[in-house]
């Protein structure tokens, strides 16, 4: 890969084994005086692409030659959903090195999700996925099997056959969150140029996030429910957010949600503490109103209006 991209490549062995025990690389057109190659060696970059704190990732980072069967085209999707939110709970339990694991591997998350996007927000993907680069390399040494399940559903995505339109929202709805606590948890450590490189992964994945729901959310809204059935949710999203509900009526994204929800009297009280769990971390922004509105919220309309 490397190659294709004009960077030299020169390894270093070891004497007695044979083994690689360092690199250097060359970058295209970077010459000295006499028109030689001015080689790096892996750690003057930076300290985690050393020899040996690359081989701590690889055995648990490398890729099948031949992607393996899945029955559900959709687990790759829910697999690096539910491991995008266990990074985020990560950043916040105090474990700096656990932390740092699971920023490094969702650095190589966000090549594969932009791999396995299709559409014009996989511009803004792919942009975010070189933005963080920096962002997920610091002085903090990084334990990369705490975030063995983040590098395994990596791995499922990167030959994932297809996108669910909702999945995929979802997923990429996580990836913003992930990227603005990255910015934080960088921030309060001091680590000025990692926190901005996060800030411009999150702008990145936030508006590809926009691109992508735009129109799932037109469609839901072509399947909003009857009148009848409206009013009744406005009555359990007053209940369940009365703080927010005047806010959730007038957003644009308002009759996108109303399809999601359970049209049975007794399944819409479940969907009042789903509202509410999600109070907290949903009513922050319009685009967190978007992510209620996507297929994830769990609960399938049955009404037929």
């Amino acid at each position: 890969m490397l190659q294709s991209l004009g960077i030299k490549v020169k390894t270093r062995l070891g004497p007695e084994t044979g083994d690689v025990i360092g690199y250097s690389l060359a970058a295209p057109g970077d010459t000295n005086a006499a028109g030689e190659p001015v080689w790096y060696g892996g750690s003057k970059l930076a300290p985690d692409l050393s020899i040996n704190r690359l081989r701590e990732r690889l055995p648990d980072r490398k890729v099948a030659d031949h992607p393996r069967y899945v029955a559900d085209p959709a687990d790759p999707w829910r697999h690096t959903t539910t491991a995008i939110h266990t990074a985020r709970t990560v950043l916040d339990s105090g474990d700096d090195a656990a932390a740092q694991g699971h920023l490094a591997a969702f650095g190589d998350a966000l090549y594969n999700i932009a791999s396995a996007t299709t559409g014009p927000h996989r511009a803004e993907l792919r942009a975010a996925a070189m933005a963080f680069n920096r962002a997920r390399r610091s002085a903090t040494r990084a334990d990369h099997q705490a975030a063995t399940a983040l590098h395994k559903a990596a791995k499922e995505l990167a030959y994932a056959s297809n996108e669910p339109g909702g999945l995929a929202i979802a997923l990429l709805f996580a990836t913003v969150h992930l990227a603005r606590a990255a910015a934080k948890w960088h921030e309060q450590r001091g680590h000025a140029q990692q926190a901005a490189a996060a800030e411009e992964a999150f702008r990145h994945l936030q508006a590809g996030y926009q691109q992508a729901a735009t129109p799932v959310l037109a469609g839901l809204t072509r399947r909003a429910p009857r009148a009848a059935t409206a009013r009744r949710y406005e009555q359990d999203v007053r209940a369940a957010l009365p703080d927010h509900a005047d806010r959730i009526f007038t957003d644009p994204t308002w009759a996108a949600l109303t399809t999601t929800l359970p049209p049975a009297p007794q399944p819409a009280i479940g969907c009042r503490g789903i509202l509410a769990g999600r109070a907290s971390s949903s009513m922050g922004s319009r685009s967190s109103m978007r992510s209620m509105g996507s297929p994830r919220c769990g609960c399938a309309r049955q009404d037929g209006g």
